[in-house]
């Protein structure tokens, strides 16, 4: 698995928009295998595809972006923040949702290829398919079948 993080200064990088550098790292059976330093010159999404990324760990993200490279395949963690070399210790041992690495004050958003999934509550925004009766059917949930639902909200644009 390839994962993704852009990087300012040994950081993650405020936004991934207009980041200049990323980290790829590279993990084996849940352990670090590599990684390496890129600047990205022109289209972020195409890099990230032209490089084989599965996940992008960010802090900020445009929805146009993210919705773009969630389309391609890549799983996108936003609302990261911290120094890169604790978060991706942090991925790997599955604590990213636990808050340390949550932006003030943001939403955590989780991704499908967690190496873990000990969160105990997720929020996922998915996207809208049938309502029939008392049945719901969504696209990109992040939970396993059958887990429940606790709560269901309309996006609201301004509001959190």
């Amino acid at each position: 698995m390839r994962v993704a993080i852009p990087i300012c200064r040994g950081r993650i990088s405020p936004v991934f928009d207009v980041a200049q550098s990323l980290r790829l790292v590279d993990i084996e059976d849940r352990a670090l295998a590599g990684h390496a330093d890129l600047t990205i010159r022109g289209n972020r999404t195409r890099a990230l595809a032209e490089h084989a990324v599965d996940v992008l760990i960010c802090a900020g993200i445009s929805r146009e972006i993210e919705n773009t490279l969630r389309a391609q395949g890549i799983d996108v963690i936003s609302g990261i923040c911290g120094l890169v070399d604790e978060v991706v210790e942090a991925y790997l041992d599955g604590g990213l949702g636990g808050g340390r690495h949550t932006m003030p004050g943001g939403r955590h958003h989780h991704n499908r290829r967690a190496l873990t999934k000990d969160d105990p509550i997720a929020i996922t925004e998915v996207d809208l398919v049938h309502i029939e009766g008392n049945e719901i059917r969504v696209k990109g949930l992040d939970a396993f079948d059958g887990a429940p639902v606790l709560d269901l909200k309309p996006e609201w644009p301004g509001k959190v």
